[in-house]
């Protein structure tokens, strides 16, 4: 039987001599894993990272389901043009496939992995995003405690990273290392 799903690349690596295997994000299953059997066809495109795409695979109860094809829907082509663009984008594909499960619905965090993902040229220096991401994912998840330990002065910061709601506000916030690490940590001790 053949399903379809949207969903997220976010890591592609070698299998055997033609074949990928694809870790993609999708809001009502989750995590899936993906051979792909395309890989040196015209199709080898699909099996680049960060991209949006619909697939069609054969539904089965293993644990890596066989892509039979994608479409492209978002070449999400603005990450490709700057390395720091790149490494941003790396480092929230990292923390998705470290905490988002098989099965496990995960709308919410697709939503924002995507807006982030699109609007990372946004940034003047991008290495804000993936905190921010990981901020807004630890509100998703409910693993934000309600009060975390921060200054006084760093309180208004925390505020608009996690109440702002235009991009375009957040690429111009100040940046404050001592918050982006408390995020961090926080984030590293959650998972």
């Amino acid at each position: 039987m053949q399903e379809r799903t949207i969903g997220l690349l976010l890591q592609s690596f070698p299998y055997l001599s033609s074949h990928r295997i694809l870790k993609v994000l999708t809001p009502d299953a989750g995590l899936l894993t993906f051979m792909a059997l395309f890989a040196a066809s015209k199709r080898a495109a699909l099996t680049t990272p960060f991209l949006l795409a619909e697939w069609v695979y054969a539904k089965s109860k293993k644990e890596i389901l066989t892509v039979t094809d994608a479409s492209l829907l978002d070449p999400l082509s603005d990450l490709k043009k700057d390395f720091a663009y790149l490494s941003a984008a790396g480092r929230i594909a990292q923390d998705l496939l470290r905490t988002q499960l098989p099965g496990k619905p995960a709308q919410a965090p697709f939503e924002l992995a995507l807006a982030c993902l699109r609007k990372v040229s946004y940034f003047p220096n991008p290495s804000i995003l993936p905190i921010l991401f990981r901020l807004r994912l630890l509100s998703l998840e409910g693993l934000l405690p309600l009060n975390i330990p921060v200054s006084p002065t760093e309180k208004p910061l925390l505020e608009q990273l996690l109440h702002c709601k235009s991009f375009a506000q957040l690429a111009t916030l100040p940046r404050d290392e001592l918050l982006f690490q408390k995020i961090n940590n926080l984030f590293e001790n959650s998972w």
